[in-house]
């Protein structure tokens, strides 16, 4: 009976312990990510009420919250810093992961013009297409809905660029003429904007709101109709300040979806809203963002490959701008290490190289073109000269410049050969000689070489005989001819003996 019951007790006991360990894996999601983030009650500052995760109000529990999304209540004002600078908090909408935020000069500079306090671009952020640095950027973008403005001091007045936004500074202390400059395009302010005698006080973000409106679709869940007008509350060219300020009045729209992300869906995963009404995120496991083609939170083979795109691509861009001569984007990086990485070693490395490269093929097709060229005319002497050594005909080797020389430039004429003239000339010895100088030679030399052979093969006392032949590199050739001891009568008045 005893064993029985014993029995029974540790039937129950298993049978407890299953159904535990059975709730503990259906919620260890859900107990993890409570674990994570502990319930914490709301707290309110302001016109900000119900702050919770992922914000926190400054001296709030340890537990509550994210330390990088701290906010802080100074004077009824509800503050976040951003980047050492503090903002005012305008809404957080928990549905859509977003925070307004505005510049605090706006509410200081009441009896003047408003010119922001602190220097904001969109490269103080991370883009929602941009690579993964959310560990040091906790908020992030959308790089289509920023506009871009900057306020310049200028000494004289800037009539001729009606993008200069007239700011009436008439009850300020501040000097010069100021004025307003919007750069609505992705990309941001350079040089080529600011005109002659303006310098750059501060800039600023401002991103336009967005009409968002829902239906239901065939049955289905909500579908998401987005209606994006913000363009077109740009403000023109011709734009009073007043309307601009009126719309830098809507702040700025600042993104903390990649926490949400990393919270339900796993970090390196991406994630988007599905349903703004109720906070929905569906995510993307299989999914990466490019900016550039540069990858954000993807799976590593995934993101190594999307590196490797966008540095190439870069390179492609950087050599391309070389080429064209092009400086448009160089001037306005896009802020994508990648991409920029990419567009140096096109520009300033590839680019050089391969300029390099042309040039010494360029020089090396000259010097071979050269060199074939003086071989092709070397090998006629070539010729001559192998055969006046296989027929011992080398007694005496002689220079250009001694045979110039000993025919005194080549003063005196005797006459006109077959293929070339013959000049008188003189040894060192007191020997007069007829120099023939081959002037063209055809058949590589042939009709040369049969001369020689013949001249050298006569011996008779009424004909020259061969002294010596010359072969002078390419330049010129001679025949020296020595006078026997007789000559033939028209010869003989030739060289006046």
């Amino acid at each position: 009976m005893e064993k029985e019951g014993w029995n029974s007790c540790s039937c129950s006991a298993h049978t407890l312990l299953s159904i535990v360990a059975t709730i503990i894996l259906l919620f260890q999601p859900d107990y993890c990510i409570a674990k994570r983030h502990p319930p914490c009650p709301p707290s309110s500052c302001a016109q900000i009420h119900n702050i919770s995760y992922p914000f926190r109000l400054k001296g709030d529990p340890s537990h509550c919250g994210d330390k990088r999304y701290e906010l802080d209540c100074v004077n009824n004002a509800t503050l976040l810093t951003v980047f050492s600078a503090k903002f005012h908090v305008r809404d957080i909408d928990y549905k859509r992961y977003k925070i307004v935020v505005t510049d605090p000069g706006q509410d200081e500079y009441a009896n003047c013009s408003f010119i922001p306090r602190n220097f904001l671009t969109n490269r103080n952020f991370t883009t929602a297409i941009g690579p993964d640095d959310f560990g040091s950027q906790p908020f992030t973008y959308e790089p289509w809905e920023i506009i871009r403005i900057g306020y310049f001091n200028c000494v004289n007045p800037v009539s001729d660029d009606p993008r200069y936004v007239k700011v009436d500074m008439s009850r300020c202390s501040s000097g010069g003429h100021v004025y307003a400059v919007l750069e609505p395009d992705f990309y941001e302010f350079s040089v080529n904007d600011i005109e002659v005698g303006c310098y750059l006080m501060v800039a600023t973000v401002w991103t336009p709101k967005q009409n968002v409106t829902y239906h239901k679709c065939d049955g289905k869940d909500t579908c998401d109709l987005r209606e994006i007008t913000f363009l077109e509350r740009i403000p023109k060219l011709n734009s009073s300040y007043d309307e601009i300020r009126g719309l830098i009045s809507e702040g700025i729209q600042l993104s903390w979806l990649p926490i949400i992300c990393e919270d339900r869906c796993g970090r390196g995963t991406d994630c988007k809203v599905i349903n703004e009404s109720k906070g929905e995120v569906e995510c993307e496991k299989h999914y990466c963002h490019y900016a550039y083609h540069t990858t954000h939170k993807c799976e590593q083979w995934q993101q190594i490959l999307g590196y490797i795109r966008a540095y190439l691509r870069g390179v492609m861009y950087g050599l391309g701008s070389r080429i064209t001569f092009s400086t448009k984007q160089l001037d306005r990086p896009v802020g994508l290490q990648y991409f920029d990485g990419g567009i140096f070693i096109g520009r300033n490395v590839i680019s050089i190289f391969l300029a390099a490269r042309c040039l010494f093929g360029v020089v090396l097709i000259l010097v071979l073109l050269i060199y074939k060229w003086r071989r092709r005319h070397f090998s006629i002497y070539e010729n001559i000269e192998n055969f006046l050594l296989d027929s011992h005909l080398n007694p005496i080797r002689y220079e250009y410049r001694e045979i110039k020389k000993m025919t005194r430039g080549f003063k005196v004429k005797l006459g006109q050969g077959g293929f070339g003239t013959v000049y008188k000339g003189k040894l060192r010895s007191g020997l007069d000689v007829a120099v023939k100088m081959l002037n063209k030679s055809n058949d590589n030399g042939q009709d040369f070489m049969n001369e020689v052979a013949t001249i050298g093969r006569i011996h008779h006392v009424n004909v020259v005989h061969l002294w010596n032949a010359f072969n002078g590199n390419g330049k010129q050739e001679e025949e020296l001819k020595s006078s026997s001891r007789a000559f033939k009568s028209t010869l003989l008045s030739f060289l006046d003996l």
